[in-house]
């Protein structure tokens, strides 16, 4: 039979601290922002038409969601995202900041870019429920590029080697960021965080320099901690 001591401590053991019961809880958040690329999504070289055609990305408005689940350790989360844009591309052929001519036209395209990604939310200091407080962020995911496919007319020849270079693919990418988080009261919370994304980008041919794109999202959230 076992003594009535031991029964009580094993129950005691086995409860849920305080502690651990308020460690292990579920929130939603969402966000919106920006995307500033560091670097043009690459260049086409080597064309019938020009040494090369530049292509710039342009900033995009981003919108973002995901959950957050606090773990037992006090200073760390995992967040689970999405984010959305519709950036636009624009080729341009890098001869013409000197010359004019027919084929200096540029040309721009439309896109979609969605990210997915899994984070760890590190806290510079104390636990994840004090009032304020600075965290970084380290974490994987994927990048989505996808662009219409416009009509082309035969003199435009940026329009066509553009069409060419910019295939719609996936990407794996690396994130690290910082951020700082503000509480307010039942359970709600503001963050604003910037993260630099880096990750592969694929031009589509041997004309192509595609090599690595570098985003920076710039996002203001507000969340809920939840369960």
């Amino acid at each position: 039979m076992i003594p009535v001591r031991i029964l009580l401590l094993l129950t005691v053991l086995l409860l849920p601290s305080p502690a651990m019961s308020q460690a292990w809880t579920l929130g939603l958040e969402g966000g919106v922002g920006f995307m500033t690329a560091t670097r043009n999504l690459g260049q086409v070289l080597g064309t019938e038409v020009a040494a090369r055609i530049d292509n710039n990305l342009n900033n995009t408005l981003m919108y973002t969601g995901g959950v957050r689940l606090t773990t037992p350790y006090p200073r760390a989360s995992v967040r689970l995202a999405v984010g959305f844009g519709n950036p636009t591309v624009k080729g341009t052929v890098a001869q013409c900041v000197v010359v004019t001519g027919p084929g200096c036209q540029s040309f721009e395209v439309d896109g979609t870019l969605i990210t997915g990604s899994a984070d760890i939310i590190f806290h510079q200091e104390g636990s994840v429920f004090q009032p304020r407080l600075v965290y970084f962020v380290a974490g994987l995911g994927l990048r989505s590029y996808s662009f219409d496919d416009p009509e082309c007319e035969p003199s435009e020849v940026v329009c066509s080697v553009m069409s060419e270079f910019l295939g719609d693919q996936v990407k794996p990418v690396g994130r690290l960021g910082l951020g700082y988080r503000e509480q307010f009261g039942n359970g709600y919370f503001f963050s604003a965080e910037v993260v630099d994304q880096i990750g592969p980008f694929d031009g589509q041919g041997a004309k192509s320099e595609g090599g690595v794109q570098n985003d920076f999202l710039i996002v203001a959230s507000i969340g809920w901690r939840g369960w």
